[in-house]
């Protein structure tokens, strides 16, 4: 296997944790990888309803959701990583098959990304999207536990 080169940080805003940022900020360093964080924008599934309940056209919510999007990102990245340089990358649609697809894309070596704290019992079993984010990367998933104060 060569050097890792691209690293791939799977992130989650509003309630995500920075944990994957210093990992995958250490791994860049250490591998002198470039960085891309990638968000999945969830939130869009809802700019359908927000259309059907007022006079906004629906790609100017999609405009204004995925820019906000972008800005979150780049703050998360901006806290998380350091001053490590990174790209922005946000994505529509089922978070593990976007990772996935990206990761692809830009020819990712590696895949950061967070588990969400659930207590030692749960903890020890991956959740719906982290398993099938391990399950459909085109390369190997580092995956950083929350922390005590995040589970």
């Amino acid at each position: 296997m060569e050097r890792p080169s691209r690293i791939l940080v799977a992130v989650r805003l509003g309630d995500a944790t920075p944990r994957p940022g210093p990992t995958a900020a250490w791994l860049a360093t250490g591998l002198d990888a470039t960085v891309t964080v990638v968000y999945v924008a969830t939130e869009l599934r809802s700019a359908a309803e927000v259309e059907s309940a007022s006079a906004i056209a629906l790609e100017d919510v999609r405009a204004t959701m995925l820019e906000e999007a972008r800005v979150r990102a780049e703050e998360w990245g901006k806290r998380a990583l350091a001053d490590i340089p990174f790209d922005v990358v946000v994505e529509e649609g089922d978070v593990a098959e976007r990772i996935s697809a990206v990761a692809a894309e830009i020819g990712a070596d590696l895949v950061v990304a967070g588990t969400a704290g659930r207590g030692a019992i749960k903890g020890m079993i991956l959740g719906d999207t982290t398993r099938e984010i391990v399950r459909h990367s085109p390369c190997p998933v580092v995956l950083v536990p929350a922390g005590p104060e995040e589970g």
